[in-house]
């Protein structure tokens, strides 16, 4: 993991609150973080031992598949290499052949180590001399890899992705009326949206996380859209009335095991223009704009030479001086090879500068083309109408 997600994920795990929303300007990576927060916090409870037992036929089944009768390398702790091949299994034992020294393991016996070690890590099961590879260790790599394989293909079901807008209400998120057709008559029924489905769905696998992901979260009116689960995103587990009754209910539970992530814009709008009584329900993580992350030399040297110099004091207007940091461009679009770089520059960078000198982010239009024709010579006067072409000539030269 990323210390950007460890941070995320220890500031949701430190808190009482399940909601958190990633804030920062254009280009940081708040959505891609958004989702490899959600992977992790899935992916550590798909490989709870607690769920071991309702896969172990699927294991054998992967075992069975990708390693019966085929001859492999392992390292011992020596660091000399030996062959191993599996060469039987059924749901009771697994045979090996270590450097054609028959082993075997009995799944009873492994799944109650599993189950008390807490743990698939390989390093719980290291046995024996310097000179052996023990059949309990292949057994947990085995292990490690089906529960890895197991968790790709099994993520989609837990994490929910929904992007809001300005018209997104209540009725598109929680809870709302839908008209079908039945024997030529329109009738009309109460449906669960997207986050009453993720709420029924979390409810009834309580020992597994579901992530809800609800990018741009700021472009909605939240009091409106969110209504009454204002009050049940705090008060995990109770019933909430809500204004539509299903299966013979008004009320909807807001379980401990689902998370929701928020991301928000910064330059559409700041944190303080967010609802009081929403704003004290969520955490509030930071995503700012990291030259470290780009690894490109020559397109850290742009990001340098154009946005760390434009987004300064001196070149923002009075109003925008304490907003930098929300507002500087990210550096994801900085990231890529040379012509990746020029064509985000040119189609992505150039037309959000354009949007803020418009929106008096900057003092005028002069302090822009400074910075423009310093870093691309004379083409940089008209900086609004580079092409890919004079980007990628300047990241060559740098």
């Amino acid at each position: 993991m990323t210390d950007r997600v460890n941070a995320v994920i220890d500031a949701i795990k430190k808190s009482s609150l399940k909601q958190v929303i990633l804030y920062g300007p254009p280009g940081t990576g708040k959505t891609h973080l958004a989702q490899r927060v959600a992977e992790e916090l899935v992916s550590s409870t798909l490989k709870s031992p607690k769920l071991f037992e309702q896969h172990w036929k699927a294991f054998v089944e992967f075992l069975r598949r990708n390693y019966l009768n085929r001859q492999f390398t392992a390292r011992t702790k020596s660091g000399k290499v030996k062959t191993a091949k599996v060469v039987k299994v059924n749901d009771k034992q697994v045979r090996l052949e270590i450097e054609g020294v028959a082993r075997g393991v009995g799944i009873r016996r492994f799944k109650k180590k599993v189950a008390e070690e807490a743990e698939y890590d390989p390093s719980k099961f290291k046995k024996g001399g310097s000179g052996d590879v023990p059949a309990e260790l292949l057994m947990s790599l085995f292990l490690g890899q089906f529960l890895n394989h197991f968790v790709k293909a099994n993520l989609a079901s837990f994490i929910t992705l929904v992007q809001f807008h300005p018209s997104y209400s209540y009725e598109d998120f929680v809870r709302g009326i839908r008209a079908k057709t039945t024997e030529g008559q329109v009738v009309y029924e109460t449906v669960n949206k997207t986050f009453g489905h993720v709420c029924e769905q979390a409810l009834a696998n309580p020992e597994k996380t579901f992530v809800l992901i609800v990018d741009e979260i700021n472009r909605a009116n939240l009091p409106a859209v969110l209504g009454e689960l204002i009050y049940g995103l705090e008060y995990r587990g109770r019933p909430v009335e809500t204004p539509y009754e299903i299966n013979g209910t008004f009320t909807l539970v807001v379980p401990e095991n689902l998370v929701v992530i928020g991301t928000m814009n910064t330059a559409d709008r700041s944190i303080g223009s967010i609802d009081y009584a929403v704003r004290r329900r969520f955490l509030f993580f930071p995503v700012r704009a990291d030259k470290k992350a780009i690894t490109n030399q020559k397109a850290r040297r742009l990001y340098e030479q154009v946005v760390e110099r434009l987004f300064t004091p001196e070149r923002l207007s009075v109003d925008f001086q304490d907003a930098a940091e929300d507002l500087k461009v990210g550096h994801t679009y900085f990231l890529g090879t040379d012509e990746e770089v020029a064509y985000k520059f040119t189609y992505q960078v150039v037309p959000l500068i354009e949007e803020y000198l418009k929106d008096g982010v900057f003092k005028n239009e002069e302090v822009v083309k400074e910075v423009f024709t310093d870093t691309f010579g004379k083409e940089g006067e008209n900086w609004h109408e580079l092409s890919p072409e004079t980007v990628l000539k300047s990241l060559r030269a740098f």
